[in-house]
């Protein structure tokens, strides 16, 4: 008898917006070891909030279905592929080296993809979005400075989240890079993961206008040149 999944985005609850560009099962198979461990993870998390408030035993029986396929597939799988940009946890760490687009930033010049380097990761707070996200508006704030030259007229350093779909680890950015190709499924995965409707943080603080509704991972990576 064919055991019966819940749909993707009932996993995770109001964190489903994590899961952009993710519609069913078979392209969660796809995502690699790092990505389905840290879906398990959400998944557990939002299997222990429906405890808390008292949810139905047969719809926490399914999310508990749905985390065990997952842990399945995790197990069976060695694949290391790029965290997709929301389901990033603290991916940075201090000293890593990362390609950061600024392509769609008013003022920025040159090279849309630009080498930059971690120098500082800290806990920040957002009040506007406390009412709108779980972590109830803290998240993790990395700052970079630029390998060379400047990123925007005096701005050597700019900082964002670490869900910021324009930084990417380098090692990541390689793998992308080929991916157009070689993993043209998980590619189009992590393209449509990275669309987002808000500014990146930079825009924010700098009071730079960014036009969101243009973003387009897809042909910024396919027209990378580093």
């Amino acid at each position: 008898m064919k055991t019966t999944l819940p749909a993707p985005h009932d996993l995770l609850g109001e964190d489903s917006y994590r899961l952009e560009g993710i519609e069913d099962w078979e392209k969660i198979e796809v995502l690699g070891e790092a990505n389905l461990a840290r879906l398990e993870a959400l998944v557990e998390k939002f299997i222990y909030h429906s405890m808390s408030r008292g949810e139905d035993v047969d719809e926490l029986k399914l999310l508990a279905r749905g985390k065990k396929h997952i842990a399945g597939l995790r197990e069976s799988c060695d694949q290391v592929k790029p965290y997709l940009p929301r389901l990033r946890n603290n991916l940075f760490r201090e000293g890593d080296e990362l390609v950061l687009f600024l392509g769609d930033t008013p003022g920025a010049t040159g090279n849309p993809w630009r080498h930059v380097k971690v120098t500082t990761i800290e806990k920040g707070h957002n009040a506007e979005w406390s009412m709108d996200s779980s972590a109830r508006g803290y998240y993790w704030r990395v700052t970079v400075e630029a390998l060379e030259g400047a990123l925007l007229p005096g701005q050597r350093t700019l900082s964002f989240s670490t869900t910021e779909p324009r930084a990417i680890l380098r090692s990541e950015m390689m793998y992308l890079l080929e991916a157009k190709e070689k993993d043209p499924e998980f590619f189009q995965i992590f393209c449509d993961n990275a669309r987002r409707d808000w500014a990146p943080i930079w825009c924010i603080e700098l009071g730079l206008e960014c036009e969101t509704s243009a973003m387009d991972m897809r042909r910024w990576l396919e027209d990378a040149a580093l």
